[in-house]
């Protein structure tokens, strides 16, 4: 035998069942928010480091680290919201 487990559709299934429920979960807005302030953050700290940050960088890189949390507290709150007084605004009436 080679070591190869062999292909199982119930696991298979268990799998994208998953995958299905992280992506109804974190929306992608969510995440490209997240992964941007991440970005933000290392961009101005190796540009301190480097000592070639600028007042323009560091004025636009501080807005993003300030904002994007804002941002997401604010989304969350919105989506409490949404689900408490079922106002309908993100997305279809099915939730659960």
């Amino acid at each position: 035998m080679n070591g190869h487990r062999s292909h199982d559709p119930a696991r298979t299934r268990s799998v994208r069942a998953r995958l299905s429920r992280l992506v109804d979960r974190y929306e992608t807005s969510v995440v490209f928010l997240v992964m941007a302030w991440t970005v933000a953050f290392l961009v101005r700290s190796r540009l301190a480091q480097a000592e070639r940050l600028t007042e323009v960088a560091n004025e636009a890189l501080l807005s993003l680290l300030f904002v994007v949390p804002i941002m997401l507290i604010a989304w969350g709150a919105l989506a409490v919201a949404d689900r408490r007084f079922k106002l309908g605004l993100l997305g279809s009436g099915d939730r659960r």
